[in-house]
């Protein structure tokens, strides 16, 4: 027989369970997680071989389910809803209250809190100017026909991420097109 010393979580020690435990987020602080669903487990087996129909959440890429209680179906109730579909999706915070009283004693317990977590949205990146190369400008140049064209051409290239050498290129191909188409709409 051979033994190594055990450092890790003490959720580690009861072993694989389908249940979210409260030591498994204790040293967490608030977890923020996205409800996947809402199931109906018939026969969910407990601690000691205790069996019970009981109703669960899931989370969005988490394998541990919650069992839900009746605080916490309230709080849900309260945050989405009685309309248990519209859970689905929806950000809650999990916590874990060291005050629970369970089966005639003081103990930790999952809870979830009574208001929707802020989840950050991403900011709206503003939105990227076309980028032109200097071979599309220069196509462009030559084959404009009107001065408005030219002109719009000019703020592309402007905009563009152009050297100095290629900038001072369109730009003498621009005031030569701009002569040009002048002398044409004359």
């Amino acid at each position: 027989m051979r033994s190594t010393e055990h450092t890790g979580n003490s959720a580690a020690i009861k072993g694989d369970c389908p249940w979210l435990a409260s030591e498994d987020i204790l040293e967490a602080g608030d977890v923020v997680v996205t409800v996947e669903a809402c199931y109906a487990v018939q026969g969910a087996e407990f601690e000691g071989g205790r069996k019970e129909d009981v109703y669960t959440l899931g989370f969005v890429g988490k394998k541990k389910q919650l069992v839900l209680n009746s605080i916490n179906r309230k709080t849900l109730v309260k945050l989405y809803g009685t309309n248990v579909s519209e859970w689905k999706g929806k950000p809650i915070t999990l916590w874990v209250d060291r005050n629970v009283r369970a089966f005639g004693e003081i103990r930790n317990g999952i809870r979830i809190r009574p208001t929707a977590p802020q989840v950050q949205q991403k900011q709206a990146e503003p939105p990227k100017p076309d980028t032109f190369s200097f071979g599309s400008l220069e196509a462009a140049i030559n084959g404009a026909t009107t001065l408005h064209e030219v002109e719009e051409i000019d703020g592309k290239m402007r905009a563009a991420e152009l050297t100095a050498t290629e900038l001072k290129q369109l730009s003498e191909k621009i005031e030569i097109a701009r002569l040009t188409l002048a002398d044409n709409e004359v």
